[in-house]
């Protein structure tokens, strides 16, 4: 286990580059920074006035994006040149992913501690910066989860409604409401599968066949990370109880359990060859894992 760096508080996000030498972070700092695995001194990324609250890194590297509660997204140069930035938005934009192998980038804008307030899910071009989409949730959009080289892209409302949209398509298809509304979503890397955090559960799925598959059972608090590996036959997941889990998806069962002294789970990633796994929480701190 290598304890990659700090930030001076919670933790919001992880994200791998694409070669597994890089990990992106942001927090409620407000800093923006690429970690060099190898030792090597760290990127900063600045633009943000206030917490950030998600981060994703372009497939190709060349790119890194974030969103905060200022309510913008910056997309900046993998060297820290900043290119555009998008919003002030109606809320928060707490989540951020890249699409159609970096030709779109997807923001979720939506207010986690008000389910009243109005949000959407806006995507734009990278190569203009003109915006494709614009979909209202009038209840906040409050997590995403896309297939990175794909037009698949999912996300989670204010009402504890979980939407799944192929973008090529017109319909859009809503799975039944969860009890609680999810902070938490993956999908596969081939867009097969989507996992939601459910309260203590995790809801996982199929896409394609639009029905749940399975319900994982273990952890002892609110599923508040989840990230799949690139083969999509294991889910790693975090939340409340501080532990890391990683569960087999085709037996739904718990393969094995870690605490990494985080506190609090708040984010997880696993890089894009699956041997490496990041996680952050509560006290800042960041670590990185072989996971086999």
């Amino acid at each position: 286990m290598l304890v990659v760096g700090d930030h001076t508080g919670l933790v919001s996000a992880v994200a791998f580059a694409p070669d597994g030498r890089g990990l992106a972070s942001a927090g409620k700092d407000g800093v923006v920074r690429l970690w060099d695995l190898s030792g090597g001194p760290s990127t900063n990324f600045t633009g943000h006035a206030g917490a950030v609250l998600c981060v994703a890194v372009s497939p190709s590297g060349d790119r890194l994006a974030a969103g905060g509660a200022d309510k913008c997204v910056h997309l900046w140069r993998a060297d820290g040149r900043l290119e555009t930035s998008f919003g002030p938005f109606d809320a928060p934009a707490v989540a951020v992913s890249f699409l159609a192998g970096g030709q779109y980038l997807v923001a979720a804008i939506g207010n986690r501690l008000n389910a009243g307030e109005h949000g959407e899910v806006r995507t734009w071009r990278i190569k203009d910066g003109a915006q494709i989409s614009r979909l209202g949730e009038p209840n906040g959009a409050w997590a995403l989860a896309a297939a990175p080289d794909l037009k698949v892209l999912a996300w989670s409302n204010g009402t504890r409604r979980v939407t799944v949209w192929e973008m090529t398509a017109q319909d859009r298809h809503n799975f039944p409401p969860l009890k609680v509304g999810a902070t938490a979503l993956a999908m596969s890397h081939d867009a097969r599968l989507l996992a939601a955090g459910d309260d203590w559960v995790i809801r996982l799925w199929d896409i394609g066949r639009r029905e749940e598959i399975a319900t994982l059972n273990g952890h002892k608090g609110r599923v508040a990370a989840l990230a799949f590996a690139p083969d999509g036959r294991q889910l790693v997941s975090g939340g409340g109880d501080r532990r890391v889990i990683t569960w087999d998806v085709e037996g739904g069962r718990e393969r094995h359990s870690s605490d990494w002294d985080l506190g609090p789970v708040s984010t997880l990633a696993v890089s894009p060859d699956g041997l490496l796994c990041a996680a952050a929480g509560h006290r800042g701190r960041i670590v990185v894992w072989d996971r086999e």
